[in-house]
């Protein structure tokens, strides 16, 4: 079969598949910014494979041609943000100078991808991916706070063939929206051939310790809070992000009905607050009803439910159940500031806690749907609540502005309800 041209970037878009794995090392031995640049080629792609993963993919000067037509277009980029990033793994010396590496979807125990990948080093390194060659340069490499970004580019060493065969895949990979954020063109086409390609680029995130292992959830074992994370007893947690905004959760068993009652409450600058409150029979908690600054504004639409407040902190109450605004919460998870706290809320167990780990925070999160999604947004007159986008299934995100309340700074005990919940007669 013939071996088809552009294999990495189709091997890249199919990064669906979600895994949970073993709490990483604290250690952090990752190379310095002037160590990795003067590493050789092979020496910067085991760094990856141990400290990151491929993160974003652009295709650069892509010219394509309809058959049935003979009509040409010419796309300056593709981008794609992955999510969850692409792992490089196992990488295995074949001989002097010549290595093949393996590349895998959402973690250690993601789905291996087919694809046959080479690096051969040298004066003029370059890639071979199922027996096309591409020359490789590393552009840049940008240090940050926590993880760090490496940029490579690709370039065909050869002409680039093409047949509406060889791509018929490949387009269809480029009209799936579960490749996470992406600027494509709409191109539902079958007929199409590739005439030129000037370039792939390549940015990998590499994390500020080995985060490849991801938690396993679900447990119900305990684990000592971290970083500003507070565990009070009884069911009853509190997080502060240093930043300005606080999370207090209480889940409250009842006697009478074997019920829980669930309540989570944010606050931001010790004045504006979103709450989310109410019980369910049985094992599970709802939390479905929302109130900003104590009014009560909407219940909620969907299943899991996520607040991000002006600081960064993210709160996402987890309910995978198909029954919509009255499922149980089975978890919470707080995302801020490079920390994550995962507390299960069916056995009140605190099952994860880390701080200053951003890339590890973004692997789990990145995995997490959140569900419906709204924002505390301070402009200098008001403050918004209101919902951003919607993520059923991880990556796939929905956006639209829904605006829910406001909170005018002039009056700060005036709450403007700007949703109307055809279940709630007073909203």
């Amino acid at each position: 079969m013939k071996r088809k041209l552009l294999v990495p970037v189709l091997a890249f878009l199919f990064l669906l598949s979600c895994s949970h794995e073993n709490v990483p090392s604290n250690e952090d031995s990752r190379p310095s910014k002037d160590r990795f640049m003067a590493m050789s080629l092979k020496e910067q792609f085991v760094a990856m494979a141990t400290w990151g993963g491929i993160s974003k993919i652009d295709i650069q000067n892509l010219e394509l041609q309809r058959v049935s037509t003979g009509v040409v277009r010419h796309f300056p980029q593709f981008a794609f943000n992955y999510c969850p990033v692409i792992d490089i793994f196992e990488l295995a010396e074949q001989s002097a100078g010549t290595y093949s590496m393996g590349l895998r979807k959402g973690g250690p125990a993601g789905q291996v991808l087919d694809v046959a990948v080479t690096l051969t080093e040298g004066s003029n390194p370059w890639v071979e991916v199922n027996g096309l060659k591409y020359s490789i340069q590393l552009n840049s490499y940008t240090a940050g706070d926590g993880k760090d970004l490496v940029e490579y580019t690709f370039t065909p060493t050869g002409t680039v063939p093409g047949t509406s065969g060889d791509y018929l895949n490949l387009i269809a990979a480029l009209n799936n929206s579960n490749n996470g954020d992406a600027i494509r063109p709409d191109l539902p086409i079958s007929d199409l051939r590739v005439l030129s390609l000037g370039s792939l680029k390549l940015t990998v995130v590499l994390d500020s310790r080995n985060s490849a292992d991801l938690p396993t959830l679900g447990t119900c074992q305990e684990v000592m809070p971290q970083g500003g994370f507070l565990s009070q007893g009884s069911g009853v947690y509190e997080y502060n992000s240093g930043k300005g905004t606080q999370v207090k959760i209480a889940v409250n068993q009842a006697s009478a009905n074997n019920s829980k009652n669930l309540t989570v409450t944010v606050t931001y600058n010790a004045k504006y607050t979103v709450q989310f409150w109410g019980e369910a029979f049985g094992i599970g908690s709802a939390a479905e009803h929302e109130n900003l600054n104590g009014k009560h504004i909407k219940d909620r639409l969907g299943n899991s439910r996520t607040l991000i407040t002006p600081d960064g902190t993210k709160i996402t109450l987890v309910s995978a159940a198909a029954t919509g605004p009255m499922s149980s919460v089975t978890a919470i998870t707080i995302y801020s500031n490079g920390s994550v706290h995962h507390i299960n809320t069916t056995c009140n167990k605190l099952e994860y806690s880390t701080s200053n780990n951003p890339y590890l925070a973004q692997r789990m999160d990145e995995l997490q749907a959140d569900g419906e999604t709204s924002v505390l947004e301070d402009t200098p007159d008001t403050v918004w609540y209101y919902t951003i986008y919607n993520e059923d299934t991880p990556c796939n995100r929905v956006y639209e502005r829904v605006n829910l309340g406001s909170l005018p700074k002039a009056n700060e005990n005036q709450v403007n309800d700007l949703f109307d919940d055809p279940r709630l007669a007073h909203t």
